[in-house]
């Protein structure tokens, strides 16, 4: 039976002897082994550091570690903390110091750390810990996690799920298995396998299972309604925009990639972030049954599934409030950290660099890089010259004029009205009603978000008007918000998340 590895916060407010005697009293208790010994400030008990590690290397064959000390003189012992748990040889953290070393906000800064690393936090007889569901991956994960709803991890997914799978002219030589988890999907996990040939049938002849087994057609997602599923949930729309990208990938000539995209539920939020209820543990399941060689977990608005992953992408938005930041966990460990909605029209490049930042503080070695997302019509967009068209959206309201401006100059048609009602389904369908009353509307673009779906069903059912799909696409601006072509530096740091949570499997194992 493996031991319980443990690493003591330990200061020099008490004496050496003390500490040592407290250590091997709560070893009896807690039944674990000494790791590390990490110092954390106080010094009137202390003669000189190499004498006070000697007590300690004596009896526990370990010396203390001290950390660096800032330049106002206070110890960077967050950091340092950091260091000692990223080689993932600790499962458990014990703070056995108290005032004035350690108050309850540090206390919690401490257990965030310790939890973004895997291990528990004690302090006194309160244990953090993160629930995790019985289940480990069979292959290497990495988790596409946000601080927040409306961040765009959906968009990101199925970006990145492009890029691991090669359509970006990367040769990866990954497969992967992208896990959604929503709080509208489905009550039993369902496995898409979007790789394989586009149905040409009759919607009225397509059930559940030629879905799930076939590349993913838009008026799947309205007859997804028949059988009483969401049709916009994240597991559908990923494999909507995925399939818009396979369309094209293969006929360029290219082979088509082994993509498949499993689709969970979860509800409610535990301390540190995990979902408190799901069907993740069934999920994971199904990933260890099939072939694909990368699971990529997408994350549901701030929260994340109660399972280990062997890397973290985080996402926070432009918006966030800095103190929200500085206590949100899970970012300590993250080895790319992306900011999104990166436009002048939402926020000032100061707060963006005040948000750099806090996150530099919270982990010195996460890439970051700023993000906007740019509007992408899924599907045969030629049809759109010269119209009519209506766009709805759940994007905040000072931004609707520009992404109008960009669908009319980019697609060449004309938007009669952006709206962002599609959370709020009698807004919505009241504001159809009344645009096709008093305009002339040739297209409704729906972005497949919250009612979308059935925005486009209504508008189809009820006045026989055409509609199509939107996607958000990533792309990355400098410290001045421009807009930089290619995202080859975006693409680049993505890839190397996912390759080192590759290499933290296999060394694992």
């Amino acid at each position: 039976m493996k031991k319980n590895r443990a690493l003591i916060l330990i200061d020099g407010t008490h004496k050496p002897d003390n500490t040592v005697e407290s250590i091997n009293e709560l070893k009896n208790i807690l039944d674990f082994e000494v790791k590390k010994l990490l110092w954390i400030g106080g010094t009137e008990k202390i003669k000189t550091k190499s004498s006070f590690s000697q007590a300690f290397e004596k009896e526990f064959f370990t010396e203390v570690i001290f950390p660096e000390v800032f330049k106002d003189g206070r110890l960077n012992s967050e950091n340092a903390l950091r260091n000692s748990l990223k080689d993932g040889s600790i499962d458990t953290v014990i703070q056995l110091c108290g005032a004035p070393q350690v108050f309850r906000h540090l206390t919690n800064r401490f257990a965030n750390i310790a939890v973004s690393f895997g291990a528990s936090y004690v302090a006194g007889g309160t244990v953090f810990k993160e629930y995790r569901v019985n289940i480990n991956h069979n292959k290497p994960s990495i988790g596409l996690y946000a601080t927040n709803k409306r961040v765009g991890k959906t968009a990101f997914g199925s970006y990145i799920g492009r890029l691991v799978s090669g359509m970006k002219n990367h040769k990866t030589g990954l497969e992967p298995i992208i896990i959604t988890h929503s709080r509208g999907g489905p009550p039993e996990p369902v496995l898409l396998e979007i790789y394989k040939d586009r149905l040409d049938r009759d919607i009225s002849e397509i059930g559940l299972d030629d879905i799930y087994a076939s590349r993913f057609r838009t008026d799947y997602l309205e007859r997804l309604l028949d059988f009483d599923l969401h049709g916009a949930s994240d597991v559908f729309e990923d494999a909507l925009i995925m399939s818009a990208y396979i369309d094209e990938w293969e006929s360029s000539g290219k082979k088509v990639p082994v993509i498949y995209i499993i689709g969970c539920r979860r509800a409610g939020a535990g301390y540190f972030q995990e979902f408190m209820v799901s069907n993740v543990e069934k999920g994971v399941a199904k990933a260890n049954q099939i072939n694909g060689n990368i699971v990529i977990h997408e994350g549901s608005g701030g929260e994340h599934p109660p399972v280990k992953v062997d890397g973290t992408i985080y996402f926070v938005p432009s918006d966030m409030e800095p103190a929200m930041l500085e206590d949100f966990p899970g970012i300590e460990s993250a080895g790319l950290v992306i900011l999104a909605n990166c436009q002048a029209e939402t926020v000032e490049v100061a707060d963006l660099l005040e948000l750099e930042r806090i996150i530099s503080a919270k982990n010195p070695e996460a890439t970051i890089i700023w993000t906007q997302f740019v509007t992408e019509i899924i599907g045969n967009t030629s049809i759109l010259k010269n119209k009519n068209i209506v766009f709805l959206t759940t994007a905040p309201q000072y931004i609707l004029n520009k992404l109008a401006g960009i669908i009319e100059s980019k697609y060449g048609c004309n938007v009669l009205k952006a709206l962002n009602c599609l959370d709020r389904r009698e807004e919505m369908l009241k504001a159809i009603d009344d645009i096709v009353q008093s305009s002339d509307v040739d297209y409704f673009i729906f972005e497949i978000k919250a009612q979308g779906v059935e925005g486009a069903k209504y508008v189809q059912q009820n006045y026989g008007r055409k509609f199509l799909y939107v996607n958000n696409v990533p792309q990355e601006v400098d410290r001045l918000l421009k807009p930089l072509a290619g995202n080859e530096n975006l693409d680049s740091k993505i890839l190397d998340a996912v390759n080192n949570a590759i290499k933290n499997y296999h060394k694992q194992k």
